[in-house]
Protein backbone atom coordinates (compact mmCIF):
# COMPACT_ATOMS: atom_id res chain seq x y z
CA UNK A 1 0.00 0.00 0.00
CA UNK A 2 1.25 3.32 -0.94
CA UNK A 3 0.64 5.32 1.92
CA UNK A 4 2.14 2.76 4.36
CA UNK A 5 5.34 4.51 6.17
CA UNK A 6 6.99 1.26 6.52
CA UNK A 7 7.28 1.55 2.32
CA UNK A 8 8.26 4.87 2.24
CA UNK A 9 12.07 4.72 1.31
CA UNK A 10 11.63 1.87 -0.93
CA UNK A 11 8.81 3.78 -3.80
CA UNK A 12 11.09 6.82 -3.13
CA UNK A 13 13.57 4.90 -4.51
CA UNK A 14 12.06 3.05 -7.11
CA UNK A 15 10.40 6.78 -8.29
CA UNK A 16 13.76 8.22 -7.66
CA UNK A 17 15.58 5.76 -10.11
CA UNK A 18 13.27 6.16 -12.85
CA UNK A 19 12.15 9.92 -12.24
CA UNK A 20 15.20 11.72 -14.13
CA UNK A 21 14.29 9.83 -17.76
CA UNK A 22 10.75 9.12 -17.11
CA UNK A 23 8.30 7.87 -19.75
CA UNK A 24 4.46 7.59 -19.59
CA UNK A 25 4.62 5.50 -21.77
CA UNK A 26 6.72 2.87 -19.46
CA UNK A 27 3.42 0.90 -17.87
CA UNK A 28 5.92 0.14 -14.77
CA UNK A 29 7.20 3.84 -14.30
CA UNK A 30 3.42 4.86 -14.27
CA UNK A 31 2.55 2.39 -11.56
CA UNK A 32 5.71 4.30 -9.19
CA UNK A 33 4.31 7.64 -10.47
CA UNK A 34 1.10 6.71 -8.83
CA UNK A 35 2.44 5.39 -5.49
CA UNK A 36 4.50 8.36 -5.16
CA UNK A 37 1.49 10.56 -6.33
CA UNK A 38 -0.57 8.79 -3.59
CA UNK A 39 2.50 9.08 -0.85
CA UNK A 40 2.75 13.31 -1.78
CA UNK A 41 -1.31 13.12 -1.36
CA UNK A 42 -1.07 11.54 1.98
CA UNK A 43 1.80 13.61 3.47
CA UNK A 44 0.40 16.89 1.81
CA UNK A 45 -0.83 18.60 4.95
CA UNK A 46 2.34 21.26 5.74
CA UNK A 47 0.98 22.35 1.60
CA UNK A 48 -2.18 23.51 2.75
CA UNK A 49 -2.98 26.86 4.22
CA UNK A 50 -0.88 27.45 7.65
CA UNK A 51 -4.21 27.66 9.68
CA UNK A 52 -5.57 24.47 8.15
CA UNK A 53 -2.20 22.89 8.50
CA UNK A 54 -1.74 23.47 12.18
CA UNK A 55 -5.32 22.07 13.03
CA UNK A 56 -4.31 18.94 11.40
CA UNK A 57 -0.56 19.40 12.88
CA UNK A 58 -2.64 19.24 16.19
CA UNK A 59 -5.01 16.94 15.48
CA UNK A 60 -1.88 14.41 14.62
CA UNK A 61 -0.12 15.44 17.28
CA UNK A 62 -2.89 14.71 20.14
CA UNK A 63 -3.52 11.59 18.49
CA UNK A 64 -0.27 10.33 18.71
CA UNK A 65 0.38 11.63 22.44
CA UNK A 66 -2.74 9.91 23.69
CA UNK A 67 -1.41 6.51 22.07
CA UNK A 68 1.69 7.46 23.83
CA UNK A 69 0.35 7.76 26.99
CA UNK A 70 -1.62 4.60 26.68
CA UNK A 71 1.31 3.39 25.88
CA UNK A 72 3.04 4.38 29.15
CA UNK A 73 0.59 3.16 31.25
CA UNK A 74 0.64 -0.68 29.93
CA UNK A 75 4.66 -0.16 30.18
CA UNK A 76 5.21 -0.60 27.01
CA UNK A 77 8.23 1.13 25.08
CA UNK A 78 6.71 4.23 23.54
CA UNK A 79 7.04 5.18 20.27
CA UNK A 80 9.31 8.50 19.68
CA UNK A 81 7.44 10.42 17.95
CA UNK A 82 4.43 9.47 20.85
CA UNK A 83 5.69 10.81 23.56
CA UNK A 84 4.58 14.12 24.79
CA UNK A 85 7.45 14.47 27.56
CA UNK A 86 10.21 14.22 24.52
CA UNK A 87 8.87 15.47 21.42
CA UNK A 88 8.64 19.17 20.15
CA UNK A 89 6.12 20.49 17.59
CA UNK A 90 9.08 21.95 15.71
CA UNK A 91 11.71 19.26 16.15
CA UNK A 92 9.14 16.45 14.86
CA UNK A 93 8.25 18.74 11.70
CA UNK A 94 12.05 19.48 10.92
CA UNK A 95 12.39 15.89 10.94
CA UNK A 96 9.89 14.71 8.79
CA UNK A 97 9.64 17.26 5.83
CA UNK A 98 13.52 16.91 5.88
CA UNK A 99 13.50 13.40 5.69
CA UNK A 100 10.13 11.94 3.92
CA UNK A 101 8.52 15.07 2.08
CA UNK A 102 11.24 17.25 0.89
CA UNK A 103 13.05 14.68 -0.89
CA UNK A 104 9.64 13.34 -2.36
CA UNK A 105 8.41 16.55 -3.60
CA UNK A 106 12.17 17.39 -5.12
CA UNK A 107 11.87 13.87 -6.86
CA UNK A 108 8.42 14.62 -8.01
CA UNK A 109 9.34 17.87 -9.77
CA UNK A 110 11.65 15.93 -12.20
CA UNK A 111 8.07 14.88 -13.66
CA UNK A 112 6.49 17.41 -13.08
CA UNK A 113 8.30 20.61 -12.84
CA UNK A 114 5.05 22.51 -11.51
CA UNK A 115 5.81 20.60 -8.45
CA UNK A 116 8.57 23.64 -7.69
CA UNK A 117 6.56 25.51 -5.89
CA UNK A 118 5.24 23.07 -2.92
CA UNK A 119 9.16 22.15 -2.83
CA UNK A 120 9.06 25.77 -1.54
CA UNK A 121 6.19 26.29 0.62
CA UNK A 122 8.03 22.80 2.60
CA UNK A 123 11.03 25.05 2.24
CA UNK A 124 8.96 27.63 3.86
CA UNK A 125 7.56 25.78 6.16
CA UNK A 126 10.92 23.82 7.45
CA UNK A 127 12.47 28.00 8.12
CA UNK A 128 9.58 28.30 10.19
CA UNK A 129 10.01 25.22 12.45
CA UNK A 130 13.78 25.77 12.49
CA UNK A 131 12.59 29.32 14.38
CA UNK A 132 10.01 27.85 16.58
CA UNK A 133 12.84 25.02 17.42
CA UNK A 134 14.64 27.61 19.07
CA UNK A 135 12.59 28.84 21.64
CA UNK A 136 10.20 25.91 21.84
CA UNK A 137 9.11 24.11 25.12
CA UNK A 138 7.54 20.44 25.76
CA UNK A 139 3.41 21.27 25.56
CA UNK A 140 3.03 24.74 24.55
CA UNK A 141 3.39 25.15 21.20
CA UNK A 142 2.95 28.22 18.53
CA UNK A 143 1.76 27.67 15.15
CA UNK A 144 2.90 29.33 12.19
CA UNK A 145 -0.48 31.37 12.37
CA UNK A 146 0.88 32.49 15.33
CA UNK A 147 3.85 34.14 13.85
CA UNK A 148 2.69 34.79 10.56
CA UNK A 149 0.04 37.62 12.19
CA UNK A 150 0.33 40.72 10.62
CA UNK A 151 2.63 39.59 7.79
CA UNK A 152 -0.58 39.43 5.30
CA UNK A 153 -4.04 38.30 6.19
CA UNK A 154 -4.95 38.08 10.10
CA UNK A 155 -4.59 34.48 10.97
CA UNK A 156 -6.43 32.78 13.93
CA UNK A 157 -4.32 32.01 17.20
CA UNK A 158 -4.08 27.84 17.48
CA UNK A 159 -2.19 25.55 20.36
CA UNK A 160 -1.68 22.20 20.85
CA UNK A 161 -4.25 21.14 23.89
CA UNK A 162 -3.16 18.87 26.53
CA UNK A 163 -4.94 16.15 26.08
CA UNK A 164 -4.14 14.24 29.66
CA UNK A 165 -6.92 16.67 30.98
CA UNK A 166 -11.03 16.59 29.91
CA UNK A 167 -11.34 20.52 30.74
CA UNK A 168 -8.90 20.84 28.03
CA UNK A 169 -9.22 18.51 25.70
CA UNK A 170 -9.37 19.21 21.86
CA UNK A 171 -12.51 16.68 20.95
CA UNK A 172 -11.65 14.77 17.47
CA UNK A 173 -13.94 12.92 15.82
CA UNK A 174 -12.40 9.78 14.45
CA UNK A 175 -13.94 6.82 12.92
CA UNK A 176 -12.85 3.08 13.71
CA UNK A 177 -14.27 -0.03 13.17
CA UNK A 178 -15.93 0.38 16.13
CA UNK A 179 -17.84 3.76 15.72
CA UNK A 180 -16.89 7.34 16.31
CA UNK A 181 -14.30 7.77 19.23
CA UNK A 182 -13.24 11.32 20.40
CA UNK A 183 -9.70 12.20 21.42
Amino acid sequence: MATDMAQHNAILEQFSSVAGSFSFDDEQQVKVLMKILIKCADLSNELRPDEIAEVWLDCLLAEYFKQGDVEKERGLPVGPIMDRDTVRRGNSQIGFITVFMLPMFQQLTKVFPQASSMVDKLQQSLRFYKEMSKTEKLSSPSSKADSEKGKGSPKEEHHLEDTSSNQQQQTVDHTTNNGTTKL
